[in-house]
């Protein structure tokens, strides 16, 4: 399995305009939904934002995993954002959040968002992985660097 069966370039935004939580999921859920017309934008972002109401999806180091199983969902998607100057996101460590992966997966398919989940924490145990996606300077830059690293922690 690799993160490049689920993030595209359409889902990549390297400067998210959101200087707030909710604000940097929406725009993130939106990305999504762009080119998904069939998903309800207002429902799969409800889903994400009552699960983060649960507790944080911020890990520290930066990085957050927003994510949820919505029922209009065929499969699972993935998307990236990065906050410049950072998003409180009730870390763990205290830090600002500047590089969120948004999972939205499918609400009968919950083993998937959890593959997805240890996908990333195995990429994010590379400091390399996590400062490339930092200094990435395009999406395609981005796009090349998710390959690389995936290649390197294949299941």
């Amino acid at each position: 399995m690799k993160l490049l069966e689920f993030l595209t370039a359409d889902h990549i935004k390297l400067e998210l305009a959101a200087r707030d939580k909710v604000s940097a999921i929406k725009e993130m859920v939106d990305l999504i939904c762009a080119d998904a017309p069939a998903l309800d934008k207002e429902n799969e972002l409800s889903s994400v934002l009552k699960r983060e109401e649960a507790i944080s999806t911020a890990i520290g180091d930066g990085i957050a995993i927003p994510h949820a199983k919505c029922e209009h969902v065929s499969s699972a998607t993935v998307a990236f954002g990065r906050a410049p100057g950072g998003i409180e996101f009730n870390a763990p460590d205290g830090r600002p959040v500047d590089l969120i992966f948004l999972i939205i997966s499918a609400q009968r398919d919950a083993g998937m968002q959890l593959k997805i989940l240890a996908l990333l924490a195995r990429l994010f145990k590379d400091r390399n992985f996590i400062q490339s996606l930092r200094d990435a300077k395009d999406t395609q830059e981005v796009m090349g660097v998710v390959a690389k690293f995936d290649e390197a922690t294949r299941l």
